[in-house]
């Protein structure tokens, strides 16, 4: 099996995953609803500014993440935005070790 016919496959893998189907599907939900996705939003740029606060070791570091926190615990109340962030995750994690290995083969090759 050459180079592309395993793409084409690890495609068809993903778009057939149920985790990445049904992430589509509360994706919707929230783009579709203003007020979870004003939620979202929120932990969204409140997770920039503690990133921001941390990374420029501001001191005012821990009042971004006491608001970060308080935000993602208010998102993590709704039962759609929690497993919305789950599946981020657990998506996230998966298409890390994709690349992960993607890599390493790669290096094989050079090496």
């Amino acid at each position: 099996m050459n180079s592309l016919n395993k793409l084409l496959e690890l495609t068809e893998l993903l778009v057939t995953d149920e985790h990445i189907i049904r992430f589509k599907q509360l994706e919707k939900i929230i783009d579709h609803n203003e007020i979870l996705k004003a939620d979202y939003n929120n932990l969204l740029d409140l997770q920039k500014l503690m990133v921001q606060n941390e990374t420029k070791k501001s001191p005012n570091y821990n009042d971004s993440k006491i608001n970060y926190d308080a935000q993602k615990e208010k998102i993590m109340s709704n039962f759609i935005l929690e497993e919305y962030l789950d599946l981020i995750e657990l998506i996230n994690n998966d298409l890390q070790m994709i690349k992960n290995i993607i890599e390493r083969e790669i290096n094989i090759d050079f090496d």
